[in-house]
């Protein structure tokens, strides 16, 4: 049973205790909409469940062994109770707009499934400066159709089924794939909605080879739509 108008945000952690106070802090800062915290320690060996902890009474930690991302994820999902769920990474930002603009747009588009929003990046200052340099990365706004970025009912996303839990990097690109072969209705906001950082223990700068993953998800939903297409 969900709780009217309360968002479940779920936030994945993994060694984060410098980055996660900062992250759920924008949480807090919302101006509008009521929330639930759920972080889901993922095996963390640093003080990072105990940052969480102290943020507030709107905050749950719950740890697990390391189990990935799409594990984590799944085991927030489990303890949602809100009418809405979203997502946080650890060691990003909402800005304090994210869920006012959502819940106005729902509210103005009933049929809308799925909403997302742009982000930007902005390097950490423990990355020395010029170390990226603007020819290999572009840190400027670009929509974000991301697990960060979405918002959608907790209703709506179950029926689509939890993250695949054996995919490093492709797990919400699997999930936006089974989405999108159901039908549903989904939207892209022109605001940014999130500030995503780039640090030195980024999933994404740490996991290159695991981008082999994403290409399997693509090739499986593609070979997925061949198949539906092609039967009587």
């Amino acid at each position: 049973m969900s709780i009217p108008g309360l968002i479940s945000v779920i936030m994945p952690a993994y060694n984060r205790q410098n980055y996660i106070g900062e992250a759920i802090g924008s949480i807090l800062a919302q101006t509008a909409g009521r929330h639930e915290i759920i972080v889901i320690d993922d095996g963390s060996t640093d003080n990072t469940a105990a940052v969480a902890r102290a943020c507030g009474p709107l905050v749950v930690c719950h740890s697990q062994p390391n189990q990935g991302i799409g594990a984590a994820l799944n085991h927030g999902l489990r303890h949602a109770t809100g009418e809405w769920v979203a997502f946080l990474d650890s060691d990003d930002l909402w800005t304090p707009h994210k869920t006012a603009v959502q819940l106005a747009n729902f509210a103005a588009h009933p049929d809308t499934d799925l909403l997302f929003g742009h982000f930007d990046e902005f390097v950490s200052s423990e990355i020395p400066a010029g170390t990226l340099s603007t020819g290999t990365r572009d840190t400027g706004v670009r929509p974000g159709c991301l697990y960060v970025a979405l918002m959608v009912r907790r209703e709506t996303f179950m029926r689509v089924g939890t993250f695949a839990e054996n995919i490093v990097l492709g797990h919400f690109l699997d999930w936006l794939a089974r989405a999108r072969s159901l039908g549903l209705m989904e939207a892209m906001l022109p605001d940014v909605l999130f500030h995503r950082r780039i640090h030195p223990g980024n999933t994404t700068l740490t996991h290159r080879a695991d981008y082999r993953d994403s290409l399997k998800v693509l090739k499986a939903h593609i070979d997925r739509t061949r198949a539906a297409r092609s039967s009587p």
